[in-house]
């Protein structure tokens, strides 16, 4: 781990940094740039995990309020845009899992993935979905729902499978247009490499900075 001696009061942030990915990654990069992309996606993966665990429990719980969108000075922080107005790549993770009606996982529970789909329109909805295995490169499973407005309900299931990393693109069509999330099944430390070609792949990274 990067330890820092303590000139400022927010140097601790770097450090924090630097032992989040590798808790999520195994390393900590060994340059600059690769450094910045895996702790953008550490906290792409976090600010993802909380919004999606909310919308899916929808009436348990029930809104989030962000606070820190850009930054007053140069830091390492959590805003998802840096002062110089650059777009972070949480902030396009955060716009596509904050979509009006969104499918999303929630986390594994008896050996099994939940598809749930959020819709917080005042309308029902019809849509057509498809769930693909990256890591297997097949379909899983594919579907049509109809949800009802202002709700949260499970759409299917599918095996929680813990033999490796799996990557779970999620697609859906609503009124001819085409929507996409995704989800990681697996236990940290995760390859970069991997994460970072599924995410490239599938179009999910979307950002100013890179």
């Amino acid at each position: 781990a990067i330890e820092l001696e303590d000139t400022d009061p927010y140097t601790y942030r770097i450090a924090l940094m630097a032992n989040q990915i590798k808790v999520l990654f195994g390393e900590e990069g060994d340059n600059l740039e690769r450094f910045a992309m895996m702790s953008q996606a550490s906290q792409a993966e976090a600010d993802k995990f909380f919004i999606e665990r909310f919308r899916s429990g929808k009436w348990q719980r029930t809104g989030i309020i962000w606070w820190n969108l850009i930054d007053g000075w140069p830091q390492f922080s959590d805003a998802v845009v840096d002062y110089y107005y650059t777009k972070k790549l949480a902030f396009n993770v955060i716009k596509r899992c904050q979509e009006p009606i969104c499918l999303m996982f929630r986390e594994p529970e008896d050996n099994k993935l939940s598809l749930v789909a959020a819709n917080d329109t005042r309308l029902s909805a019809e849509i057509e979905y498809e769930v693909i295995d990256y890591t297997d490169s097949k379909t899983v499973t594919t579907g049509k729902a109809i949800l009802g407005a202002n709700s949260a309900n499970e759409v299917c299931s599918i095996e929680a499978k813990n033999d490796k990393t799996h990557y779970y693109l999620i697609k859906w069509k609503l009124n001819g247009k085409e929507f996409k999330n995704y989800y990681v099944c697996g236990n940290a430390p995760y390859s970069f490499d991997e994460y970072y070609k599924f995410m490239m792949d599938n179009g999910l990274w979307e950002t100013d900075g890179f």
